[in-house]
């Protein structure tokens, strides 16, 4: 549907969640179940490219660690933000930095996928915007 439209589709998994093993090292394994694995097959029958996001992020969060992807997700102590008066412990859901940081893998996987997909991205190295002056 999406190229009878003169579109350019484009899969991606999903995004790992940040669910540590009791070792705080390591992640725990198949949180998605097959969902990952079922669009990577489908990209290939339907010759869409894909992005495996889920394995990528899986390696990134573990590599950055327990205290650093923290203030990736949604953990946010008591009292910093008003629809969170209690504070909030999500280990799905991003904040800027985790954002910023998972948008960077796409866009890189983006440019190795090239050509009109490449095309749309601007410089991934280029510094045009500092995630840490973001002021919530």
């Amino acid at each position: 549907m999406a190229r009878k439209h003169k579109a350019y589709p484009l899969l991606i998994t999903s995004l790992y969640r940040r669910l540590f093993n009791e070792d705080k090292k390591t992640l725990v394994e198949g949180t998605h179940q097959d969902y990952p694995e079922a669009m990577i097959a489908l990209a290939k029958e339907l010759d869409v490219p894909v992005i495996d996001l889920c394995s990528l992020s899986k390696k990134k969060i573990e590599k950055a660690g327990y205290e650093v992807t923290k203030k990736w997700f949604l953990h946010v102590p008591a009292g910093v933000y008003p629809n969170f008066p209690e504070g909030k412990e999500d280990n799905s859901h991003l904040q800027y930095e985790g954002a910023y940081q998972f948008s960077m893998i796409i866009a890189n996987e983006v440019a190795k996928i090239g050509g009109v997909y490449a095309e749309v991205l601007v410089d991934p190295n280029a510094n045009l915007e500092d995630p840490g002056l973001l002021v919530d």
